[in-house]
Formats: C-alpha cells, sequence, structure tokens
C-alpha cells in the first residue's frame, strides 16, 4: 500500500474507532456493529498483532458480552488473549480488559470456574497496574469472590470477601460500596454457620443501605430480612448455650 493510501486507511480506521467509542453504553447492538467493523478493517490494514487490532477486538468482545453474545465472546477473546502471549504482549492495556470480559461471558454460559480465573487475572493484573487498593482491582477480587460462593467454595470465598470488605472500607469509608461487600461476607459466614460474626457484617449492610438505597429496594428489603433471620439463629444459640448450661449444673447437683 502506498504511504499515502495507508495514511488515508489509518485515518479512516481512527475515524471508525472515534464513532464506535461513544456507541459502548449501547446495548441494543450499535456498539456491537461499529466495533465489529473496526476490529475488521485495524486487522485488514495493521494485522492481528498490532495495538490498535488488539484494542478493536477487545472493544467487540466487550459489546457481545453487553449482548449476550457469551459464546462469540468467548471464541474471539480466547483467541486475541493466545495471540499476546504468542507474541509476548501479555501487559497490553486491553489485556486486563479482556479477562473481565471472558469473566462476564463464562459466568453468562454458566462457567463459574472459568469466571473465577479470569477474574482472579483481572485483579491480579490491576494490582500489577496500579495497586490493591483501588477501585477496579477491588471490583475483580469480589466478583471472583462471589464466583467462588457460587461453586460452594466458601473457604476461599470468604478469604476474598474479607479482603474486599477491607479495601471497600478503606477507600469508600460508609458507601453503598461497603454495604455490599459487608452484605456478602455476611452470606458467606451464614453458610458456614458462623452467625454470631456475620451479625455484626449483616447490621453495617443493613444500616448503610437504609442511607443509600430507597425504602422499596428490594435489595434492601432482602438484606434487612436476612439480618433478622440470623438475629434469630444467633438467640436461639444463645438459648442452646444456656440450657447446655443449666443441664450441665443440674446434672453436678444431682
Amino acid at each position: 500500500m502506498k504511504k499515502g493510501s495507508y495514511e488515508f486507511a489509518c485515518a479512516r480506521l481512527q475515524q471508525m474507532i472515534d464513532a464506535a467509542k461513544p456507541k459502548s453504553a449501547d446495548k441494543s447492538g450499535g456498539a456491537l456493529d461499529a466495533w465489529r467493523q473496526a476490529a475488521s478493517y485495524a486487522a485488514y490494514l495493521l494485522g492481528h498483532g498490532h495495538d490498535s487490532t488488539i484494542y478493536c477486538q477487545a472493544s467487540l468482545g466487550k459489546a457481545l458480552v453487553e449482548v449476550g453474545s457469551y459464546y462469540e465472546a468467548v471464541q474471539l477473546l480466547s483467541a486475541v488473549l493466545a495471540q499476546t502471549e504468542t507474541d509476548n504482549l501479555r501487559c497490553h492495556n486491553s489485556v486486563e480488559l479482556m479477562h473481565q470480559c471472558l469473566a462476564r461471558a463464562h459466568q453468562g454460559l454458566g462457567d463459574d470456574q472459568k469466571g473465577y480465573e479470569h477474574w482472579l487475572r483481572a485483579a491480579q493484573i490491576s494490582q500489577e497496574k496500579r495497586q490493591l487498593v483501588h477501585g477496579t482491582t477491588v471490583y475483580c477480587y469480589h466478583q471472583a469472590a462471589r464466583a467462588l460462593a457460587r461453586m460452594l467454595r466458601f473457604d476461599e470465598a470468604l478469604k476474598l470477601f474479607k479482603l474486599v470488605y477491607q479495601i471497600d472500607r478503606e477507600l469508600f469509608g460508609d458507601h453503598i460500596h461497603t454495604a455490599y461487600a459487608s452484605r456478602d461476607l455476611a452470606i458467606c459466614l451464614n453458610h458456614k454457620r458462623r452467625f454470631k460474626r456475620s451479625l455484626f457484617f449483616w447490621r453495617e449492610a443493613s444500616a448503610l443501605m437504609q442511607q443509600f438505597l430507597q425504602t422499596d429496594d428490594c435489595v434492601r428489603r432482602k438484606v434487612e430480612r436476612s439480618h433478622l433471620w440470623t438475629l434469630n439463629k444467633v438467640r436461639q444459640e444463645r438459648y442452646a448455650e444456656r440450657q447446655a448450661r443449666l443441664s450441665t449444673l443440674g446434672s453436678a447437683a444431682a
């Protein structure tokens, strides 16, 4: 391709990218078509290993996930990630986004194990690029913890939920993010039957959601019900402990 023609083609590609970016929040398919055209043109013009091509393909993968085309997203992004590994481009700026999109796609397909693996990798990349106490890092760790909980791997999930809660409290303080972290930690503790400990987090989640969510919000109502349910479990445990002590004292006296 002649120099003038190549420069014109590159300018055309940039126009396509600039036109696609504002459509990325559109879940009706507008972004999908725009990124599909840009990715195809970038691959033709620059090759599959070029930064612009990888960026367009990652954006296309995100658009596919947004419209629920999970299988196509997995096929595309897995191939692009493999290419970045082959070309030693593991630190490419789009790799983190591709792991997040693959996590969502695998979860959409019902594969929480794969979802967890990609959320964890996205979190690790974010931590390396930014730091542990960062909004993107904690978001990815939170999603990884949720995937573990869905797989009933509560011991592993509990460690991550504790980390997420600590980071959210440090980053945001009393905030809706902290409320969700507190809620998920409480749920995990309930599954471990650690009701006394979980009660603290239910109380906090309920108080924060009363502050940030409307009274009729379904999440808030569910948290309030779970708070009361856990409180009742703690009362039952305390009653059983008292009865056990009284029985022991009665046996000793006899």
